[in-house]
């Protein structure tokens, strides 16, 4: 996900003349591994939430950061796909 977003913010920058300082995005969660190695069928196999935190900065003003923040937020493919349900079509082929 972080690496999709960036993209965005980098491409964001970009298109409106902005020159980047820096750009990071910090992602953290809680796994519990119960839950993946199927240890406790209580415990979900992965996250319940992800939190994270863009630091940017650049040549750009407020707004036009908030801008291209809120364009990520709204195209990023990954994060679309982390932060709604998507229906998974899977097949195993064994060779």
């Amino acid at each position: 996900m972080n690496a999709c977003m960036m993209v965005g913010y980098v491409v964001g920058a970009s298109v409106r003349n902005i020159k980047l300082k820096s750009v990071e995005i910090f992602t953290e969660g809680q796994l519990d591994l119960r839950g993946f190695l199927g240890i406790d069928e209580n415990v979900p196999a992965g996250y319940t939430t992800l939190r994270y935190v863009v630091k940017i900065s650049g040549n750009g003003t407020l707004q036009q950061f908030e801008d291209i923040h809120n364009t990520v937020t709204a195209t990023s493919p990954n994060r679309f796909n982390i932060a709604n349900a998507i229906k998974l079509d899977g097949e195993l082929q064994v060779l």
